[in-house]
């Protein structure tokens, strides 16, 4: 992937997870360095989709944004706590 951010995801969401998200029209499909970021990203542990209008008409991006975090990512969560605590001189 190059430096010059050719292909990063449209979107970036952070709230109690990280999201990327690339928005594209129906029956679009993705470029070469669009798919080397999805797929960086997906190994890098960040949910990553693809949206297009259908997306939102059938629901399907509310259900992703409004769908609560898993045990592993609570546990993440709160192993990222726990930490921050120590380093700052709190438990």
């Amino acid at each position: 992937m190059a430096a010059d951010g050719k292909g990063f995801p449209d979107l970036v969401l952070v709230r109690d997870r990280l999201i990327a998200a690339e928005i594209k029209g129906d029956g679009d499909t993705l470029r070469a360095e669009q798919k080397r970021w999805h797929s960086a990203l997906l190994l890098a542990g960040v949910e990553t989709y693809v949206w297009t209008p259908r997306s939102w008409l059938d629901g399907e991006i509310e259900k992703i944004l409004t769908r609560r975090v898993t045990t592993d990512q609570q546990r993440q969560r709160d192993a990222y706590e726990k930490m921050m605590g120590a380093l700052h001189g709190s438990s």
